[in-house]
C-alpha cells in the first residue's frame, strides 16, 4: 500500500501525462538525469554577438528584441495570439484567472487551455515574459534542457520507478519482506531524485528570463524598477543558481535593500495597510513604483520600531552597520594528525578546514575586552542556515597564537562539534601562497613561484575567492580537497560510476576505498563529485595552495 502511494505521489509530481512506451532501459538513466539537474543548476544566461542563448535552448534573435522595443502592451498581445494562445484578463469567479490574484506575478500562462490570463496592472516586459515562456515550450533544439526533452528523461525515469513498484509489490505477495524493504530504500532515493528534478526543471524556465531581465535590462529597454524586479526574484529562486552567481547576487541585493531602507527612512508617510496596498497594486489602481515605496515605509516604520526594543550586540547585528573585517596573514605553525584529521594545537581541539570558507570560533572563548564585532553572516552549518552570527576580529595582537592576531576574524559559534573550540578555514588564508607540509607536519607561508609540480590544477573559484578547496581533474569531474572528512573520500550515493583516468589517475586515487555519501545536499553541492579527505591527502608529502592564482599541487 506504501508503493502504491507513492506511484501515486510521482504522477502528481509529473503535472502532465506522459506515453508509458518511454523506455527506459537500465538504472544507468539515473546519471543521466542526475546530470540534467547539474546543468539546469549552472544555468547562465549569456549574449552570443547579437542573441541572447537561453539555457534551455531557446534563442533570442535581435530582431525580436528590436521589435519589442518598438511594441506597445496591444501588440504584445497580438504576438501572443499569433502562437495559438487567448490573452484575457482575469476575473473573480474563474477558478484559472483567480490563480494569479494569490502570486506578486502580472500575468500567467496556462499551457493545456492555451490562454495567457493578466491583471489591470500588466505591462509590456511582463507580456513579454509570458511570450517566452510560450516560446519555451515550442522550442525545437537539440539542447537536452528545453521543455520538450528533459520531459522524456523525467517521464522515462517515472517508468522505471513505477515498474520497480510493481516489482516491490510482487516481493510483499511473495512474503520476501527484506528484498522488498532493500529496493523500496533504492526507491527513496529514486523519488528524492525525480522530486528534486522537476522543481529545479520549474524555476529553470523562470529563472533564465529573469537573468536575461537583469543582465541585459539596458538591451531591453528596461527601466530601473523592472531589473530590480528581476534580482528580486532572482534572489527569491535562489536555490537553483549556481553558487558563486547566488553569493553575488545576494551581496547586490543586500546593498539596495540598504538603500531602499535608507530612502524610505528620508522620504514622509506613515504606515499602510498591506492587504490594502496589494489589492490596489493587482486592480491597477497604483504603480509598482508606488507599491514598492509604501512597501518600504512600512518596513522603515517596523525596523525603528523594533530597534526600540534592541540593545549592544542584538541592535548591531539587527542594523548592520559595522566596519569590514581585515582578513589575516597566516604565520607558521605547527599541524597535528588525531583521529585522521588534522588540527591546530597540541589538545586536538582547533580543527585545519579546507573545505569550509569561514573560520568558527566557541564562543565559551569570546572575550569583550580583547574582540570586537566587524560583521554579521548567516552561518549555513550540517546543511542548515541558522540565525545571523557576529564575525569578530581582535582589537590588538595579544599573543603569538593563531586566534590572536590583530588581523584574523572569525565567526563565533555556540554548537561547534565534537568537542571543538574553533575551526579554521579558508578565510584564514586570502593573503598569499599556503604550504601545507604533510612530512614536517607545519603549515606556513611558502616562497613566490613556489609552485613547480607537474600535479598542478586550477582551483575552481571564480568569483567568489576562497569558498573551499575545490579543482577538475578532468574535463567532468570536480573534487573538493576536505580536510575536515575524515574519511579517504566520498562521492554523491546518485553517482554510479567515476571514471578515473588522466590527472585522476596521477592523483592515485582508489576506487576501491571511495564511499558513497547519503550526505549528497550537504557535500556534493556547486556539482563536486569527489569528496576527498585527510585519509587520502596523507599519501603526500606536501600540498600547496595559492588563492590568489587559483593554483594547487601536489609533491609526492
Amino acid at each position: 500500500m506504501v508503493m502504491k502511494f507513492f506511484a501515486f505521489f510521482l504522477y502528481f509530481l509529473m503535472n502532465n501525462t506522459f506515453s508509458t512506451s518511454v523506455k527506459f532501459a537500465t538504472p544507468d538513466q539515473l546519471s543521466v538525469v542526475y546530470e540534467l539537474y547539474k546543468k539546469a543548476g549552472q544555468c547562465r544566461v549569456l549574449k552570443e554577438k547579437s542573441s541572447y542563448q537561453l539555457c534551455s535552448g531557446l534563442i533570442l534573435n535581435e530582431q525580436l528584441i528590436n521589435e519589442y522595443k518598438k511594441w506597445d502592451l496591444k501588440q504584445c498581445f497580438s504576438e501572443i495570439s499569433k502562437l495559438g494562445f487567448k490573452v484575457e484578463k482575469a476575473k473573480l469567479g474563474h477558478p484559472l484567472s483567480e490563480e494569479i490574484l494569490k502570486t506578486s506575478k502580472r500575468a500567467l500562462v496556462y499551457y493545456k487551455e492555451k490562454t495567457v490570463y493578466y491583471l489591470p496592472s500588466i505591462n509590456k516586459s511582463d507580456c513579454f515574459h509570458e511570450l517566452i515562456h510560450v516560446l519555451q515550450r515550442d522550442n525545437k533544439s537539440s539542447n537536452y534542457l528545453n521543455y520538450n526533452k528533459r520531459k522524456i528523461f523525467t517521464n522515462a525515469l517515472l517508468v522505471l520507478i513505477e515498474k520497480k513498484v510493481k516489482d516491490v509489490e510482487k516481493l510483499e505477495k511473495a512474503k520476501k519482506k527484506k528484498t522488498a524493504a532493500e529496493l523500496g530504500i533504492e526507491l527513496q532515493k529514486w523519488i528524492k531524485l525525480l522530486k528534486k528534478t522537476n522543481e529545479r526543471f520549474h524555476l529553470l524556465d523562470e529563472i533564465e528570463i529573469y537573468q536575461l531581465y537583469y543582465f541585459y535590462a539596458k538591451d531591453l529597454g528596461l527601466s530601473t524598477s523592472q531589473r530590480e524586479m528581476a534580482l528580486t526574484n532572482l534572489i527569491q529562486y535562489q536555490k537553483a543558481l549556481p553558487w558563486e552567481l547566488k553569493i553575488t547576487l545576494k551581496r547586490v541585493a543586500r546593498k539596495l535593500h540598504l538603500q531602499k531602507i535608507k530612502m524610505a527612512d528620508e522620504s514622509k508617510g506613515s504606515l499602510s495597510d498591506p492587504v490594502q496596498l496589494l489589492n490596489d497594486f493587482n486592480s491597477g489602481k497604483i504603480s509598482r513604483e508606488s507599491f514598492e515605496g509604501k512597501s518600504y515605509k512600512n518596513l522603515s516604520i517596523q525596523r525603528k520600531e523594533k530597534l526600540k526594543s534592541l540593545k549592544g550586540l542584538d541592535r548591531k547585528l539587527f542594523v548592520g552597520g559595522f566596519k569590514d573585517c581585515t582578513p589575516m596573514s597566516f604565520s607558521s605553525k605547527k599541524i597535528y594528525f588525531h583521529k585522521n584529521l588534522i588540527f591546530l594545537d597540541k589538545e586536538s581541539r582547533i580543527l585545519l578546514d579546507t573545505g569550509a570558507q569561514d573560520s568558527l570560533i566557541s564562543n565559551k572563548v569570546y572575550n569583550r575586552e580583547i574582540h570586537r564585532i566587524c560583521g554579521s553572516k548567516k552561518l549555513a552549518f550540517h546543511n542548515k542556515t541558522v540565525s545571523e552570527l557576529p564575525v569578530l576580529e581582535n582589537k590588538k595582537d595579544v599573543g603569538s597564537f593563531l586566534w590572536d592576531k590583530k588581523d584574523f576574524d572569525f565567526i563565533t559559534y555556540d554548537n561547534l562539534p565534537g568537542g571543538l573550540i574553533g575551526l579554521v578555514g579558508l578565510s584564514a588564508f586570502k593573503k598569499g601562497l599556503i604550504c601545507l607540509d604533510i612530512k614536517n607536519k607545519k603549515i606556513y607561508s611558502c616562497p613566490k613561484d613556489s609552485i613547480k609540480s607537474e600535479l598542478s590544477f586550477r582551483l575552481d573559484f571564480k568569483e567568489i575567492k576562497a569558498d573551499a578547496l575545490e579543482f577538475y581533474c578532468s574535463k567532468n569531474i570536480k573534487v573538493r580537497l576536505d580536510t575536515g572528512s575524515q574519511v579517504y573520500g566520498d562521492i554523491p550515493e546518485v553517482t554510479t560510476q567515476i571514471p578515473i583516468g588522466g590527472d585522476c589517475k596521477k592523483l592515485s586515487i582508489d576506487k576501491a576505498q571511495l564511499i558513497r555519501s547519503p550526505f549528497d545536499a550537504l557535500y556534493f553541492d556547486r556539482d563536486v563529485m569527489m569528496n576527498l579527505g585527510t585519509p587520502w591527502l596523507m599519501q603526500f608529502k606536501m600540498v600547496k595552495f595559492d588563492l590568489n592564482n587559483n593554483i594547487i599541487s601536489f609533491e609526492k
